[in-house]
C-alpha cells in the first residue's frame, strides 16, 4: 500500500484551476558568451501543473503549501478539507491522486536533474578558452 499522504480541496469555481508551485525556470545563459545579451531561460515549472477540477477532489498533500493553493483558499475559491493516506481517499480518486503524485516526483527528480546537468554545462563553458 502507498504511503503517499492526500489532501481534499474543494473548487468552489465551475473552472479547473491550474496551480503550480511558483515559476520554477533553468537558467541557461552562458555568462562566458562573446555576445552578452543572449537570455537561455528554460520553463520547468509546466511539469508540476497540477488542475483542481470544480467541485470536490483529492489531490497530493504537498500542493497544499503552494502559494497558489494559498492564495486560492484565502480568496474562497478552494476549500482545503482532510488530509489522508491513500486508505481515506474515495475509490474513484484514488488511481487519479496516485498518478498525480507520480508525476510530481517525477518532475521535481527531472527538474533537480535539469539544474545539476546545465550547472556543469556552465562550469565547462566557464573554463573553455577564450571565455571572459
Amino acid at each position: 500500500m502507498s504511503t503517499t499522504k492526500f489532501i481534499q480541496i474543494s473548487n468552489n469555481t465551475p473552472t479547473v484551476i491550474g496551480v503550480i508551485p511558483s515559476i520554477m525556470l533553468i537558467d541557461a545563459t552562458n555568462k562566458y558568451s562573446p555576445v552578452k545579451d543572449r537570455l537561455n531561460v528554460k520553463p520547468a515549472w509546466m511539469n508540476m501543473k497540477v488542475d483542481i477540477v470544480p467541485g470536490v477532489g483529492w489531490y497530493p498533500l504537498e500542493i497544499k503549501e503552494w502559494d497558489a493553493v494559498k492564495s486560492f483558499a484565502k480568496t474562497n475559491k478552494f476549500t482545503i478539507g482532510v488530509e489522508t493516506d491513500a486508505s481515506g481517499v474515495p475509490s474513484e480518486w484514488l488511481e487519479k491522486a496516485e498518478e498525480m503524485s507520480r508525476k510530481l516526483t517525477n518532475a521535481k527528480a527531472k527538474y533537480n536533474a535539469d539544474i545539476e546537468r546545465n550547472a556543469k554545462i556552465l562550469e565547462a563553458d566557464k573554463n573553455r578558452p577564450g571565455a571572459e
